[in-house]
């Protein structure tokens, strides 16, 4: 079963993505801040992983987190999801290891859904 961590700070958006990708038989594990990201990998060991740029803390932002992970999971699939459209922003997070930048406005759960049906097909 392909294992999926969605870091994502806005409650109700995060369940929403949960739950869409549940129903196509991913099991899917949410945190919301960089802390609960950190304790949750070390024994969730997700096939993708999606972290939102803004995670509440001015101090730690999914920027400052992917190069963490990509450094624990160099083989695993890493997307950042975010409001801010910019390309500086994408290619920020290109450079710290992320794999693809989707914009959550373009991107609601039936989205998110067949994206991630992509990746694995």
């Amino acid at each position: 079963m392909i294992k999926i961590l969605i870091v994502e700070d806005e409650v109700t958006l995060g369940k929403m993505y949960k739950k869409k990708l549940e129903a196509l038989g991913y099991e899917v594990k949410l945190t919301r801040n960089v802390d609960e990201t950190r304790k949750v990998t070390g024994e969730f060991h997700a096939d993708l992983i999606f972290v939102d740029y803004g995670l509440g803390k001015k101090e730690e932002s999914g920027l400052d987190l992917i190069p963490e992970l990509r450094r624990k999971f160099q083989t695993i699939k890493i997307v950042m999801l975010s409001n801010y459209s910019q390309f500086q922003m994408r290619k920020e997070a290109i450079k710290a290891g992320a794999d693809d930048y989707l914009v959550k406005l373009n991107t609601p759960p039936s989205v998110l859904g067949e994206y991630v049906k992509t990746l694995f097909s």
